[in-house]
């Protein structure tokens, strides 16, 4: 897939979707659309999905009281263990949630470049461009950004963009997003 900027040079967003939608080619990802939507993801996007199960709300219980004793008790090596567990099961339940966007942040790639560049200048050490699917017969392209931490943005230094395809589970299914993105 082809895509061209209407100015006179191409765009850094639009070299990043050209290098993307090339690498998914070649390793032989076609898509039922040439129309393009951006998302952009961060770490205050909004996620939904099903609630933790019984069994797994109560284990968090037990861990924080852990958690709360350990640190009360200056065991630094349990509160490390605990923090590992807890971050294991908050990465499960990611995997059974997808984000939730309004329409309206589905930008077209031209009305998006300004934007990209500014996320490029502001330091971070990466940006994820991933493909995740198709919603009203565009390919929802998403740029995650990293959660924006004290000391973890670097201004002047060159940001990695990184590319994912869509989830096999997305192309099986139709190329449906709603199984990674929830629009409304």
């Amino acid at each position: 897939m082809v895509l061209y900027n209407y100015s006179t040079y191409m765009s850094a967003l639009f070299e990043h979707l050209d290098r993307l939608f090339t690498w998914l080619s070649r390793i032989g990802i076609r898509f039922p659309t040439q129309t393009v939507r951006i998302v952009e993801i961060n770490s205050d996007t909004a996620r939904v999905g099903p609630a933790p199960g019984k069994d797994e709300a109560s284990t968090l219980l037990v861990l924080l009281d852990f958690r709360s004793r350990a640190l009360h008790e200056k065991r630094p090596d349990q509160l490390r263990a605990i923090d590992q567990v807890i971050g294991d099961l908050g990465r499960e339940a990611n995997k059974r949630s997808c984000f939730r966007v309004s329409r309206e942040q589905l930008q077209r790639p031209e009305h998006y470049e300004t934007r990209f560049d500014e996320l490029l200048k502001e330091g971070f050490s990466w940006i994820n461009l991933s493909c995740y699917g198709v919603y009203d017969n565009c390919v929802v392209v998403a740029v995650e950004v990293p959660y924006r931490e004290d000391g973890a943005l670097h201004p002047g230094c060159v940001t990695s963009v990184n590319l994912s395809g869509p989830r096999a589970d997305v192309v099986s299914e139709g190329w449906r997003v709603d199984r990674v993105l929830l629009v409304e």
